[in-house]
């Protein structure tokens, strides 16, 4: 996260775009009130990942994990509106995701999990959707998604947490 401000404009943005879907003025800005954005950017930054289109991470003798194409280079996973699932030997999962990028925009991604055999055999597919997380079909439970947010901006102790410069 190169910078809190933009980080910030950007969770205060889609917060916002929930009002009057559910939500109003003060119960958005009493959600926003409770995130530390200085520690909610150190969180991000710590939790950057690559996010690639298709995945394969298996268990088996003789099985290869494999990676696809990268979907973001760097990205930190904030939240999921879980779709439809069938469980079985094998389960099978639809969703969305909620990402941001290292430069603090949000990307919304729809994903299909397959896990065979208890994580034996584990499949994601990922489609990049777009920006705009209600354009996408997204749900998001703003209040959930707060608490979330709120509970990676809570203190770690030093040796748990690197700080990073930004």
């Amino acid at each position: 996260m190169n910078n809190i401000a933009n980080l910030e404009k950007t969770i205060t943005q889609l917060f916002r775009s929930a009002i009057g879907d559910g939500y109003n003025e003060e119960e958005i800005e009493e959600m926003l009130e409770g995130i530390d954005f200085h520690a909610l950017s150190q969180a991000i930054f710590h939790n950057l990942e690559t996010v690639y289109e298709y995945t394969v991470d298996c268990t088996l003798p003789f099985a290869m994990n494999y990676r696809g194409l990268e979907l973001f280079p760097r990205a930190a996973f904030l939240y999921e509106d879980a779709g439809d699932c069938m469980a079985s030997f094998v389960c099978c999962a639809r969703s969305l995701e909620l990402w941001m990028l290292e430069d603090a925009s949000i990307a919304v991604v729809s994903v299909y999990h397959t896990n065979v055999g208890n994580g034996e055999f584990i499949t994601n597919y990922r489609v990049f959707k777009g920006e705009n997380w209600a354009e996408c079909g997204m749900c998001i439970d703003m209040e959930d998604f707060a608490d979330e947010l709120k509970k990676m901006c809570e203190p770690h102790y030093e040796h748990q947490m690197p700080e990073y410069e930004l």
